[in-house]
């Protein structure tokens, strides 16, 4: 049996609704097992992905419209972005309601990019993202070869509340809308205010935690103080494993941003955080769970919560990297592996 097509299952659902009956049509694991995709494809190598939906998220002031920008040039061209990722070359349809036009004419200009350039955009016409606009931009974006669309800003779309889930699912649906129809979808949006630095980077962006669940990729941006250095961290990709964080340059005159290098993978910082309580606990053996949630946490310097140390401290426990003696009022004591032994004798 051949499945019905997603705009087959609405007719379906509608005429359920008038029916009051719902035929549902499953597939079979083997036919799924047996079945041949087309290999990954990605607009900015593991960074943007083909048929996908990216946001790129930050506070005022961090780059983001730059960043877009340089990513528009560099995959019409197809030119490596920041100096460092393959693009794949296909044309941009940028949407814009933060920037226009003089705005945009000026840093396009800086970028480096020409009339030659496959870049088109829409500036300031204001309408609000729905299913009318959804289908639009599509055709446009297939009758303009476009393969990138670029909108910026995420809350200059939305005519709903950014917190309900209800409203934010619906409205990512329209972008998932788009990727389904073969286009690379990268929105930009903003962080809230007074939590840059976070160690979750992906906590920082505002709204209904549905905005970043309905993202296959999500890149946090953070500029350092006021420089001309920026921290790109991948939080969610839903294909590969989130590329290491890197920093990027950038300066007054510059035409392009400059690849500083890659900081640690989230796998290092988790061995950094297990070996600083290992440490602590090797240095001041026989505290408590509590106790050491709250010493660790003021004196180590490790930027994690009281209950992130606690589960650190477990981790440790299944790893059979630090010991535990059951000590006095009923609790446990942790020790390192050489003094264990000797504490449960006493």
């Amino acid at each position: 049996m051949t499945l019905p097509s997603k705009e087959a299952y609405k007719v379906l659902w509608q005429k359920a609704e008038q029916t009051g009956e719902l035929q549902l049509h499953t597939e079979r694991l083997k036919d799924l097992l047996n079945e041949q995709f087309p290999p990954e494809v990605w607009v900015v190598d593991k960074l943007l992905p083909d048929e996908g939906v990216t946001i790129l998220s930050g506070s005022p002031g961090s780059f983001k419209t730059w960043l877009y920008m340089e990513i528009a040039v560099k995959v019409a061209k197809g030119e490596l972005a920041f100096g460092h990722f393959n693009t794949k070359q296909t044309g941009v349809l940028v949407i814009d309601e933060e920037s226009g036009k003089r705005r945009l004419q000026k840093r396009f200009v800086q970028l480096g990019a020409t009339e030659e350039v496959p870049i088109h955009y829409l500036s300031r016409v204001g309408y609000k993202m729905n299913q009318l606009y959804a289908n639009a931009i599509a055709q446009k974006a297939r009758e303009l070869s476009a393969g990138l669309i670029i909108f910026d800003s995420f809350t200059r779309f939305n005519g709903a509340d950014e917190n309900a889930s209800g409203d934010m699912s619906q409205l990512m649906d329209y972008y998932r809308q788009l990727a389904d129809a073969g286009f690379s979808v990268l929105i930009l949006h903003h962080n809230r205010k007074g939590m840059a630095g976070q160690t979750n980077p992906a906590m920082e962006m505002r709204g209904s935690s549905d905005i970043l669940a309905s993202a296959d990729c999500h890149i946090a941006v953070n500029r350092v103080g006021q420089s001309e250095f920026v921290k790109l961290t991948q939080t969610k990709n839903r294909d590969v494993w989130e590329s290491v964080p890197f920093e990027l340059r950038f300066h007054d005159n510059a035409s392009e941003f400059e690849y500083v290098g890659s900081g640690k993978s989230a796998t290092e910082l988790h061995r950094e955080h297990l070996d600083a309580v290992k440490d602590y606990v090797a240095n001041n053996p026989g505290h408590s769970k509590r106790q050491l949630q709250k010493l660790v946490k003021e004196n180590t310097g490790l930027k994690v919560g009281q209950t992130k140390i606690g589960e650190l401290l477990d981790e440790l426990i299944a790893k059979q990297e630090l010991d535990m003696a059951f000590g006095e009022r009923n609790s446990y004591k942790y020790y390192p592996l050489e003094d264990g032994s000797a504490a449960k004798t006493q």
